[in-house]
């Protein structure tokens, strides 16, 4: 995620390459490439942040962190836009005290502190 844009235009670039190799998955990189006028290297950079979800969002990703931290709201979107969050826990998690999220308890509603 270091390597992801920070500023709004060159992340805007980034997306567009993302475009560009979601409708043409076949394409050689290096063709796509230099129709961008980026290097190989930056096209796989690009496919690897896309292939997680990292350009869907409007304004990037570390942006985004930045402002839900500064907003005190540690629990972000979905990962995937439009997608459901699962639930934090099941009703037998809660029964026996452990989770449904590998491990992970659920963060409180208590400004994200996580639950003592």
């Amino acid at each position: 995620m270091r390597q992801i844009p920070i500023q709004q235009e060159q992340y805007q670039t980034w997306q567009t390459v993302w475009a560009d190799l979601s409708t043409h998955p076949d394409e050689p990189l290096d063709t796509i490439g230099a129709r961008h006028r980026i290097s190989r290297r930056q096209v796989e950079r690009i496919r690897r942040a896309g292939e997680f979800g990292l350009l869907n969002w409007p304004i990037p990703p570390a942006r985004l962190m930045a402002s839900m931290l500064a907003d005190g709201h540690l629990t972000g979107p979905p990962l995937t836009p439009g997608a459901q969050q699962p639930p934090p826990t099941t009703p037998d998690d809660a029964a026996n005290g452990s989770t449904s999220r590998g491990g992970v308890p659920p963060m409180a509603d208590n400004g994200g502190t996580p639950p003592t």
